[in-house]
C-alpha cells in the first residue's frame, strides 16, 4: 500500500463533495494563497474576505500542530494581510526539519467555546478499522491514545456489514445532550465515506458542533494511492490536467509576463483526453507549451527544457488505442525503434543476465529476500536471477476485478512495447456471469473473456503465470490464497486496497 498524504484543503473539499447531503454540515469557501501571490488580489476574489469578515490562516503543508508552533493567525483583513506578508516563503525549523513556507490556506473564524470543540479520527490497522473519539478536542487535547475511546470494527468480506452500529456508536460517543443524534449520525456517515474513498488515515481536530451546524476546522489525511483505478472518479479535483489547466489560468499573467516554457509529458490511461485538454488552455491563453505523449520518454522533456538536448519529435504519433483509432494512417510499426544512448551519445550494449536484458557493465541486482521465492502450494523456490522481472516479453496474465480502464492501460503499454500479443489473456470476478469484453490492441479491436470462476480461468488459460489483483481489503486475503492454489503461479502483484491487511 502506498499511502499519500493529502492537504488539508484538499482533504475537507473530498469530504465536502461527498458528505454535501448532511445539511448540518458547513462547506466554508476557503482561499488558497502561494507564496507568490498579491494578496489584494487575491482578496477580492473572495465573497467573505472582501466583505471584512474575520478569518484564520495558515500554512497547508503538512505540518503537524500548527498551533502550538504560533503558525496559526486569526483576525480582520489588516491582520491577515500581515500574517501573510510575515509568512510567506518564510523559512521555518520545526525540530529537526527546515523548510520554506510557501502554501497557505484562509478560512472563515468559527466563534465557539473550548466544550465546542471534539475529536474524531479513523486509522486502518492490519485487520480492523478504529474509530477514536473524545468529547474535548482541540489544540490542548494531550495524549489522545490514552483519552480517547475507541471502537474496533473488524474487516469483513461484506462491504455493507461493515459498519458501527448504532449502540456501539452511542457507546462511543457518550451523552452530548442535545448534539449526540448529530454527531452519531456524522461519525457514521464519515466511516462510510472514508471505506468508500479508501482513506488510511483521517483526523479532524477539532470537530467544532455549534448552533446545530457541525465545523471542520482541521483536518489531516492520507489516501491508498493503489485505489486510483477504484476511486479516480471519486478523487476527480484532485490535480491531474484540471489541476494544471487551473493552474495556467490562475497564472497565465505572469508566465506570459517572464516568457516561461511549458513542456508537459503524460501517459497512462486517456492520456489523449488530457493532453488535449492541456493543450487547448495553453493555445486559448498563448502560453509557450509544449506536450508530448507516452512516445517520448519521461525524461526527454528535461534535457530540451535545460537546452542540452533537441526537442523531442512531437510529430510522431503515440502507439496507443486512442491514436490509433484517430489516425489509424498514422500507425506505422515499420520504423526502426532507436536503441538507448550512453551519456556520451553512444549506443548501449546490452547482455542478457537470467531473462532480462541489462546494460554492459551494469551490476545485477540480487532479489529482495522472499521475492525470488515461488508463490504457489509446492515445487521448488524460483531462482531470483532466473526469473529476471515480474514480466518478460512473453509473460501472461489474468486480471481480477473488473478494472477496464487497467486492462486497456496494460494492452497499450504491450503495443508500445511491440509485444506480439497482449500480456492480458482474461479477467475473472466471482460477482459476474462468464463474458467476453471489448479492447483495443493497437488499432485492432479483441474480445478477451471474463470468467465468474477463477479456477475456470487458469485451467482455460494455462498459460498465464501472472495474477495481478484489484480485490479491496475485504476479499484480497480469499482472493490470493486462492490464486495460490495453481501451481502455475509464479507471483501475485497490485492488490489495490486502503491496506492487505490479512
Amino acid at each position: 500500500m502506498s499511502a499519500k498524504p493529502v492537504s488539508e484543503l484538499s482533504g475537507k473539499e473530498l469530504l465536502y463533495r461527498h458528505l454535501g447531503h448532511l445539511q448540518y454540515l458547513a462547506t466554508p469557501k476557503a482561499l488558497r494563497l502561494t507564496e507568490r501571490d498579491d494578496y489584494e488580489t487575491q482578496r477580492r476574489k473572495c465573497d467573505w474576505l472582501a466583505r471584512g469578515e474575520k478569518g484564520v490562516f495558515k500554512p497547508d503543508q503538512l505540518i503537524k500542530r500548527r498551533g502550538k508552533h504560533g503558525l496559526v493567525h486569526l483576525g480582520g483583513h489588516e491582520e491577515l494581510k500581515a500574517a501573510f506578508q510575515k509568512r510567506r516563503g518564510e523559512t521555518i525549523q520545526i525540530g529537526k526539519t527546515t523548510g520554506r513556507l510557501y502554501s497557505f490556506i484562509v478560512e472563515p473564524f468559527v466563534a465557539h467555546e473550548d466544550k465546542d470543540e471534539l475529536y474524531v479520527a479513523i486509522v486502518s490497522g492490519r485487520d480492523e478499522d478504529v474509530i477514536l473519539f473524545y468529547e474535548q478536542g482541540g489544540v490542548d487535547i494531550g495524549d489522545v491514545d490514552a483519552k480517547a475511546r475507541r471502537l474496533s470494527i473488524p474487516v469483513l468480506l461484506n462491504e455493507d456489514e461493515q459498519k458501527p452500529s448504532e449502540e456501539q456508536l452511542r457507546e462511543l460517543i457518550g451523552d452530548l445532550g442535545e448534539k449526540t443524534g448529530m454527531v452519531t449520525e456524522f461519525i457514521s456517515e464519515l466511516y462510510r465515506v472514508y471505506k468508500q474513498l479508501h482513506f488510511t488515515y483521517l483526523e479532524i481536530n477539532p470537530l467544532v458542533v455549534v448552533n446545530e451546524r457541525v465545523y471542520l476546522l482541521d483536518l489531516a489525511a492520507k489516501l491508498d494511492e493503489t485505489a486510483h483505478f477504484l476511486c479516480s472518479e471519486l478523487w476527480k479535483g484532485r490535480g491531474g490536467e484540471e489541476g494544471i489547466t487551473k493552474a495556467f489560468e490562475t497564472f497565465a499573467d505572469k508566465m506570459r509576463e517572464h516568457r516561461v516554457t511549458i513542456y508537459v509529458r503524460r501517459g497512462g490511461p486517456n492520456f489523449q483526453e488530457g493532453l488535449r485538454k492541456i493543450k487547448e488552455v495553453g493555445e486559448r491563453l498563448s502560453l509557450d507549451l509544449h506536450v508530448f505523449g507516452p512516445e517520448t520518454h519521461m525524461t526527454a522533456i528535461v534535457g530540451a527544457a535545460l537546452g542540452v538536448r533537441p526537442m523531442p519529435e512531437a510529430t510522431v504519433e503515440p502507439h496507443a488505442t486512442g491514436r490509433f483509432l484517430l489516425q489509424p494512417e498514422r500507425n506505422d510499426l515499420t520504423s526502426p525503434v532507436p536503441p538507448p544512448l550512453t551519456t556520451n551519445g553512444s549506443p548501449v550494449k546490452k547482455q542478457r543476465t537470467g531473462g532480462t536484458v541489462r546494460a554492459e557493465g551494469e551490476p545485477v541486482t540480487p532479489p529482495i529476500e522472499g521475492e525470488g521465492a515461488a508463490v504457489g502450494s509446492e515445487g521448488p523456490a524460483f531462482d531470483g536471477a532466473a526469473i529476471g522481472s515480474l514480466f518478460e516479453r512473453g509473460t501472461k496474465a489474468i486480471i481480477w476485478g473488473q478494472q477496464q480502464k487497467a486492462i486497456q492501460g496494460m494492452l497499450d503499454f504491450d503495443y508500445v512495447c511491440r509485444r506480439d500479443c497482449p500480456s492480458v489473456v482474461a479477467s475473472t470476478y466471482p460477482f459476474t456471469g462468464d463474458n467476453k469484453q471489448k479492447y483495443y490492441f493497437g488499432h485492432k479491436e479483441i474480445l478477451l473473456p471474463a470468467y465468474k470462476s477463477m479456477e475456470r480461468a487458469f485451467k482455460c488459460h494455462s498459460d498465464a503465470s501472472v495474477l495481478v489483483t484489484f480485490a479491496s481489503l475485504r476479499s484480497v486475503y480469499e482472493t490470493v490464497t486462492e490464486a495460490l492454489q495453481h501451481p502455475q503461479i509464479k507471483w501475485h502483484n497490485g492488490c489495490v486496497s486502503r491496506v492487505k491487511r490479512e
